[in-house]
């Protein structure tokens, strides 16, 4: 991640960057995804989950009340700054996504909302225990009304890529939500 992106997210949490943005990482929006509607519970005590980009904690949050011990981990430092962190049972982590790996076989689950690095999918998959769940929520980028092929964005899956880019885990449940330009992916993936 480059410095102009640190401090982008920076900005974001610090409540500096377009005070006026709406969407899931804003500081009055403490609910969970809706991916996690599709969260099971821990199959033991101590078993582990992994929030990717993690933000603010709405989703570890989530994790934890279920009963997860949960790893969060985000690249910006003001996204726990701003965080309420008096679970016990969260440990936050500030990493470069783009370089780093999480542990084989380490997580029960792992929650990746709007966070897509196409390098780091292998290694969730891999971070996955045999009967893992992996709770995905992205971005899709879809056709547009003009009827012109919309451009590739890095940041946002194409649609019905879930299945493929995570071919090594089983859909267990997933609905894609698109409208002219862009929807929304929900999947429930899990290992075998």
């Amino acid at each position: 991640m480059s410095r102009d992106e640190r401090s982008h997210w920076n900005l974001k949490y610090a409540g500096a960057h377009d005070r006026a943005e709406a969407g899931p990482n804003r500081p009055e929006n403490d609910r969970p995804a809706r991916v996690l509607e599709w969260a099971p519970p821990p199959s033991r005590l101590g078993a582990w989950a992994l929030d990717v980009g993690c933000g603010r904690l709405r989703n570890a949050r989530h994790l934890a009340q279920l009963g997860y011990r949960v790893l969060a981990i985000d690249a910006s430092v003001q996204a726990f700054w701003t965080a309420e962190r008096n679970e016990a049972q969260i440990s936050c982590l500030i990493a470069d996504l783009d370089h780093w790996r999480p542990a084989i076989s380490r997580f029960e689950l792992i929650c990746d909302v709007h966070y897509l690095n196409r390098d780091l999918v292998a290694h969730l998959v891999q971070a996955l225990v045999p009967n893992g769940s992996l709770l995905l929520e992205m971005r899709v980028h879809g056709g547009n009304s003009c009827g012109h092929e919309p451009q590739p964005r890095p940041f946002r899956l194409a649609p019905g890529e879930v299945p493929q880019l995570f071919s090594g885990l089983r859909v267990s449940q997933g609905v894609e939500e698109l409208d002219d330009g862009s929807g929304i992916a929900r999947y429930h993936l899990q290992s075998g």
